[in-house]
């Protein structure tokens, strides 16, 4: 049972439509009787950070479905995502398979059978014969992507048994990752053995490998594959073997790139939960330092050095605050411009601030009940002293600031 919940709570602009009647006569899911658009022609992102299209006409979406999955399954990928291209069980040995694709079955494998519903296409592949097991097949430790016993019951092997095991598929461009599942599911006799290798368009890809009684093993690539297509997989028996190689499951992952780096995590995590404690009601959405032409209002990035974009500058002046200094703040390590004045702040300036290395631009804030004076490390910019914050009257002012009040005293 997939429960489905408002997207209010994940993006603030948008208008809600239902579409028409006349295609809601058809047997519908009910997500998609709704939809939101998108006829303003600002940034519209989900918190989510989907893919903004740049088709013609107005954007819309009618759902967005979430899997959480385990943090080490897939191989973490700094330089982009994984994009699925096929994720498939060996089942059947019937018809034939395009050259250009994969050919499946109508019955997929999915939740309950996968706690993940991840998707099983059953696929159809040429002179194959099928094996099965009634038994579980469990994960065990040479494997992180559990998948589920039902997809590993099922494996396949060549018709004739002197034959390798090949898989191909030539429409990818892109760099790609394999994942492979391999499971002994059936009992061999004690002079028989399944030993292989494997290869990608003749290249050694792993070493002679043996599966595991009833165990899922899974072999993938640790580095995006760069080979030319069209490609060929390739499972040899090798010498020693008496029995052809087998294959349970198998899934292939393009490399889809991100063009433009993304604000670190921690960072991202600092400024939402600053939006969250202020209930800041700018149109901030998405990514906060990226695309760069999109960037948060109010915040400054850095985009030289570091792997991930970071914020450098706050600028939350006369934006309706209240309360004390939000300790998240002190997540933005690399700041060093920050103008929380014009608020209605309260309490005492935290010692966190002075703990910025990089802090040097600190504009007048006004923080009523000041009970304690600070100093910052670094020199504020336009000054070659440390610029000092002081307490009078129940506001708080740099040293400028405080002589301007005297010459308005003595006048």
């Amino acid at each position: 049972m997939i429960n489905y919940i408002s997207d209010a709570d994940f993006i603030k602009k948008g208008e809600i439509q239902n579409i028409l009647p006349v295609y809601n006569e058809f047997d519908v899911d009910t997500p998609l009787t709704t939809l939101t658009s998108f006829p303003q022609k600002t940034r519209n992102f989900y918190t989510l950070k989907p893919t903004q299209g740049k088709g013609r006409g107005t954007p819309f979406i009618s759902a967005i479905e979430l899997r959480l999955l385990e943090n080490d399954m897939y191989k973490e990928i700094d330089s982009g995502s994984l994009n699925l291209f096929v994720r498939v069980n060996f089942r059947s040995p019937f018809s034939t398979v395009r050259s250009t694709n994969f050919t499946f079955l109508d019955s997929q494998l999915r939740y309950n059978s996968d706690k993940y519903d991840r998707i099983w296409d059953p696929i159809i592949w040429p002179n194959s014969t099928i094996l099965n097991t009634f038994d579980k097949v469990y994960s065990g430790i040479f494997t992180t992507i559990d998948p589920p016993s039902e997809v590993m019951s099922d494996a396949i092997s060549p018709k004739n048994p002197k034959e390798s095991l090949t898989i191909n598929w030539n429409n990818i461009n892109d760099r790609f990752f394999m994942y492979m599942h391999f499971a002994k599911i059936e009992i061999l006799k004690r002079n028989q053995k399944r030993e292989f290798n494997i290869y990608l368009n003749d290249r050694h890809l792993y070493r002679p490998f043996s599966p595991l009684n009833h165990t899922t093993v899974t072999i993938y690539n640790i580095e995006p594959e760069t080979a030319t297509p069209p490609y060929m997989l390739e499972i040899n028996r090798t010498k020693n073997s008496t029995l052809p190689p087998i294959i349970n499951a198998f899934e292939l992952y393009t490399l889809k790139q991100i063009p433009q780096r993304q604000t670190d995590d921690r960072v991202a995590a600092a400024i939402w939960g600053i939006k969250s404690t202020y209930r800041i009601t700018r149109h901030w959405q998405g990514d906060p330092c990226a695309p760069q032409e999109f960037v948060w209002d109010g915040i400054g990035c850095s985009y030289n050095g570091t792997d991930y974009l970071t914020i450098v500058l706050l600028n939350l002046s006369m934006s309706g605050l209240n309360g004390v200094i939000d300790p998240g703040i002190a997540n933005l390590t690399m700041m060093h411009t920050l103008d929380l004045s014009n608020n209605n702040l309260t309490g005492v300036v935290p010692n966190f601030l002075s703990e910025l290395n990089f802090l040097k631009v600190l504009p007048r804030l006004i923080v009523p009940f000041l009970r304690i004076p600070i100093s910052f490390p670094n020199t504020i910019e336009g000054s070659d002293e440390r610029e000092k914050v002081v307490v009078k009257d129940e506001k708080c002012y740099g040293e400028d600031e405080r002589r301007r009040e005297r010459m308005r005293e003595e006048k």
